[in-house]
């Protein structure tokens, strides 16, 4: 018995999606598939109005042409009887449902469906659609015996008639769809014959539909059709032909020549279709216009090769030092990139006699190097004979185009006798004066075009990019006259050289071959002969004080000359008597005549290298100072913040009264011992601060800072002291001023010495922040209702360690340096301070911060970063294992008390002996370790013990130094700690850091 075939119509335009489906079916014995794919909804449904041999629609809902639930609509009206299998990428059950719902046989996710259950839907898909015919006619052939009369066959033949009519209904609805396609449709026969067009098909080419099948050959008399690359192809090698054969052309151009005249470019599909046996019987074809896509595509491509094309001469133009060979070089970028058949450049002169204003052809490039020869050489053309319409345009700076044929007569007489059909003029100007124009001239047409045209039209375009290139032109214009004037100023003052002060040599490649009188003298000669005819390697020491051989390094700088023009350096010579002195010598090329040489410029400069020598020394003997002052400022800061360390540490845990209560007057002399300790660091940090910004060191991390957030945060430190002397303090902001640009802890820590003074010197009223946004940046204004400040003593105002009053300074106690710091902190943020006061009426400070460029401020740390450990919640009950290693025994002191008073397990080292040994035993939780410890070993060397070793490597370490120099904290944790201290260690601080690592 035969193996069943069945005809599957695959409407996929996915060609991966329909090549699985093909595997699938080719998987599958019996039944026998014969599968036939079309991409779009029009070509499916031209195969079902003329194949009816089909068995199964498998349908994708997402077509080029059609979309969703429409494909099924279209496709149940056009074959009501063939079953429809919806395979979709789309796993939704309501697109499921309404697909069902319009009569799909079924419904397939395309990612979940293999072998088995394609082939298991279509069969149950023919067998239920089988059934249903059967029942169909069963019941239909039932009634008919049952109720056999003439009424009854009156009804079924009414009934055949109505079929009919759908039948006819159903055909000429998909002969509305086919000719409602935008898209050309042409079916054909194997033998040739075109059985079906459209209307949009025959649009689109030009031709009158006859209404009967014609001949392909026929058909292709009435085109031209050709190859993108113009050659023509056989009837064999056309689309529909091929579709014959059974390849599948998916998106293949033409260019078609229509009867009309008109070229058109065409994107063809197509694809065959098969009978029972495989054979072809149809070939599908749609095609599509691209005409208007490929005119875009080629001005696109045209543009962007012109201005390719003028960049490159531009920079043809912008690197030669050769102005003629430059230029000639652009033009012929210029016509290739133009696509024109001549370039020519004009410049303007005037007749010696009458003074009129001609133009002289100067430059000219042609395409065709065969009608070089034909080109006239056009010179002395009268703009007031020939081209007066050019002169009004060309002098006022706009181009002149357009076709020959439609130029006034006394234009063309020169024009057309060189062939030229079309021409674009555009000026050159030479700071801003009419030089003369350069003309792109067209003889051919639009030889590169795509689609031909008889005459090259101009675009906007086009005249904006050469109107640029004739601009650069005209710079290389004006540059080429200013080279070759400098060049005659250096020849024309050659001879100067010979009354200067400065020694000067001219020498070839072998000798010196002149010399002037100063450059005898330095070299010690009495005659010329002495010096010249000599080859200069004859005046070098054998070695220069860098260490390299003179000769091969005056080859090398000679080299660097020759090259660059110049090149300036320092030397040493040697004189005739053979004493070596030193000099600075310029090489310079200059051209003298037809030969280009070396002009050597010598000043003797051993006095500069005396003074140099001075400076160098005083420079180091400065820096010596420097060293020392720093050095002696990290000393004294570690010495005194040492004990400061127990003195504010010990103030701080007794005024907690964590060992005991204390009486009024033990609490009165703990909280003058913590501000006398907390007087003197704030001096200490004073002084460190001004030494740092006079030394230069401070380096400011400069950030946006909210203004409104700056201010209050400043208020609030000193309102709770503005208030114990009963006086009033406000904030006024300018609402333009939001933010200003600083870094945050200096800006304010000058808000707050400004505040803190005004506070201090005001007995009674008010003490307000005004804040202003000025035209650059931001003033802080600090005023207040105190004593003043009389006129004679502000110049004294902002040095450091002065007190204006020596009453004052025993009523207000201070060092002088508040100010001073912040007139330093300020300038080094670009700004100033300044001061207004009346005596007994009170002052105005002025804080003055500008606006920076962006490009100057760092990143910003966020939030999270600046609060530290604000708002992290940790209990400082939790017993933790702290290792001390400190070696003064009274920090040690301070630190370890407090640490067992709330609960935490503290052991102490002095020095870093058995240092490891201890950590082992010890296995601390955190190790706290000061910088400078007793022995040879120093907290860095400890902390890189532990590091290297496996089992201590992670341990939390916080390092801690009373040396409060910039750059501590990186050096600390670039050496692997987590964390950094300052000595005095407060208890906040110290909290800070338990609740941040414990």
């Amino acid at each position: 018995m035969p193996t069943e075939t069945l005809t599957i119509l695959l409407v996929e335009d996915n060609s991966a999606d329909a090549c699985l489906v093909q595997e699938m079916l080719e998987e599958v014995e019996a039944p026998q598939f014969q599968l036939i794919h079309v991409s779009r909804l029009a070509d499916a449904l031209i195969c079902l109005a003329t194949k009816s041999s089909i068995s199964v629609i498998l349908l994708d809902l997402s077509l080029p042409d059609v979309q969703g639930l429409d494909t099924v609509k279209q496709l149940r009206l056009a074959a009501p009887d063939i079953p429809v299998i919806v395979m979709s990428n789309l796993c939704d059950e309501a697109i499921a449902l309404q697909t069902l719902q319009q009569g799909v046989q079924d419904y397939l996710v395309k990612r979940h469906t293999n072998t088995h259950l394609l082939v298991r839907s279509i069969r149950y898909a023919i067998e239920r659609q089988r059934l249903q015919q059967a029942n169909a006619s069963y019941s239909a052939l039932a009634s008919a015996l049952i109720f056999y009369n003439a009424q009854q066959r009156q009804q079924l033949e009414q009934l055949v008639q109505e079929r009919t009519q759908q039948l006819a209904q159903e055909k000429a609805l998909l002969e509305v769809i086919v000719n409602s396609i935008q898209e050309g449709i042409c079916v054909m026969r194997p033998d040739g014959q075109v059985v079906l067009t459209n209307p949009a098909d025959s649009e689109m080419l030009g031709l009158e539909s006859e209404g009967t099948p014609e001949p392909l050959h026929k058909r292709l008399s009435r085109l031209h059709v050709q190859e993108p690359d113009g050659s023509v192809p056989t009837a064999e090698e056309l689309p529909i032909s091929r579709a014959l054969r059974g390849e599948i052309v998916k998106d293949y151009e033409l260019v078609v020549g229509c009867p009309n005249g008109e070229q058109k470019w065409l994107s063809i599909n197509g694809a065959a279709v098969r009978d029972r046996t495989g054979n072809v019987e149809l070939s599908i074809n749609t095609a599509r216009d691209i005409t208007e896509r490929k005119r875009t595509e080629d001005a696109l491509l045209r543009h962007e090769r012109l201005l390719s094309g003028v960049t490159e001469a531009i920079s043809q133009l912008l690197i030669a030092t050769d102005y003629q060979s430059a230029l000639m070089r652009s033009l012929n970028v210029l016509g290739v990139a133009a696509d024109v058949d001549q370039v020519q450049i004009f410049e303007n002169h005037l007749q010696e006699k009458t003074g009129e204003l001609l133009t002289s052809q100067r430059f000219v490039w042609v395409r065709n190097p065969i009608a070089v020869a034909k080109t006239p050489c056009l010179q002395n053309l009268s703009y007031k004979a020939w081209f007066p319409r050019w002169y009004d345009s060309l002098a006022n700076g706009q181009a002149v185009k357009g076709l020959v044929q439609h130029f006034p007569q006394v234009e063309r007489n020169i024009l057309e006798p060189q062939n030229i059909r079309s021409l674009l003029i555009v000026p050159i100007m030479t700071e801003g004066k009419f030089w003369g124009f350069i003309s792109f001239a067209d003889s051919s047409g639009d030889s590169e075009a795509l689609l031909q045209s008889a005459d090259r039209q101009w675009t906007d375009h086009e005249e904006s990019i050469l109107t640029v290139m004739a601009a650069s032109i005209g710079g290389a214009i004006v540059r080429s006259v200013k080279e070759e004037a400098l060049r005659e100023s250096e020849i024309k003052f050659r001879t100067l050289y010979e009354s200067t002060s400065a020694a000067v040599l001219l020498v070839d490649e072998n000798r010196i071959f002149d010399a002037n009188t100063a450059a005898l003298q330095l070299f010690g000669c009495t005659q010329r002969q002495q010096l010249c005819d000599k080859h200069p390697y004859e005046f070098l020491p054998p070695v220069q004080p860098n260490g390299q051989e003179s000769i091969s390094l005056a080859k090398e700088y000679v080299a660097i000359a020759l090259q660059k023009g110049s090149y300036r350096f320092d030397w040493v010579y040697r004189k005739q008597d053979g004493q070596d002195f030193s000099a600075e010598v310029t090489l310079s090329l200059i051209k003298l005549g037809n030969r280009k040489v070396l002009q050597a410029v010598i000043h003797d400069i051993a006095e500069r290298i005396a003074t140099e020598k001075q400076l160098r020394q005083a420079k180091e003997a400065a820096e010596a100072g420097s060293r020392a002052k720093s050095e002696f400022l990290a000393t004294m800061s570690h010495e005194l913040r040492t004990p400061l360390n127990a003195v504010l540490g010990l103030s701080q845990l007794m005024r907690q009264e964590i060992f005991g209560t204390l009486n009024d007057k033990q609490r009165e002399y703990v909280a003058c011992i913590q501000s006398s300790g907390e007087h003197l660091l704030s001096l200490i940090n004073d002084i460190l601060d001004l030494s740092k910004v006079e030394a230069g060191k401070e380096q400011l991390n400069f950030v946006p800072l909210d203004i409104q957030e700056l201010c209050e945060s400043c208020l609030t430190l000193v309102r709770e002291q503005a208030y114990d002397q009963g006086l009033k303090v406000t904030l006024s902001i300018d609402p333009k001023a939001r933010i200003c640009i600083a870094d945050e802890r200096r800006c304010k820590q000058m808000l707050l010495n400004l505040l803190s003074n005004a506070i201090k010197f005001t007995p009674a009223g008010e003490v307000c922040l005004i804040v202003t946004k000025e035209a650059e940046g931001v003033s802080f204004k600090v005023t207040d209702t105190g004593i003043g400040i009389p006129a004679d003593k502000l110049p004294l105002l902002f040095e450091p360690f002065r007190q204006l009053d020596s009453g004052l300074n025993r009523q207000f106690p201070g060092t002088g340096l508040g100010l001073a710091l912040t007139q330093s902190l300020a300038q080094l943020h670009g700004g100033v301070v300044t001061v207004e006061s009346v005596l007994g009426q009170g002052s105005q400070f002025t804080l003055y911060l500008p606006d920076l460029p962006s490009e100057d401020l760092f990143a910003a740390s966020s939030p999270q970063e600046l609060a530290g450990c604000e708002g992290q919640c940790c209990s400082l009950g939790t017993r933790s294992r702290i290792l001390l290693v400190e070696n003064d025994e009274r920090s040690a002191l301070v630190l370890k008390d407090y640490l067992q008073v709330i609960g935490h397990r503290v052991e102490h080292l002095r020095s870093g002996e058995d240092f490891l040994t201890q950590v082992r035993a010890f296995q601390p939780n955190l190790i706290l370790m000061d910088v400078h410890l007793r022995g040879d070993s120093t907290g860095f060397d400890l902390l890189a013990t532990l590091r290297q070793e496996p089992d201590t490597k992670n341990l939390k370490v916080v390092m801690a130094t009373a040396l409060a120099m910039a750059g501590d904290r990186e050096r600390c944790l670039a050496a692997g700690a987590d964390d950094y201290l300052s000595k005095p260690i407060g208890i906040a601080q110290l909290e800070a850091i338990l609740m941040r690592y414990l």
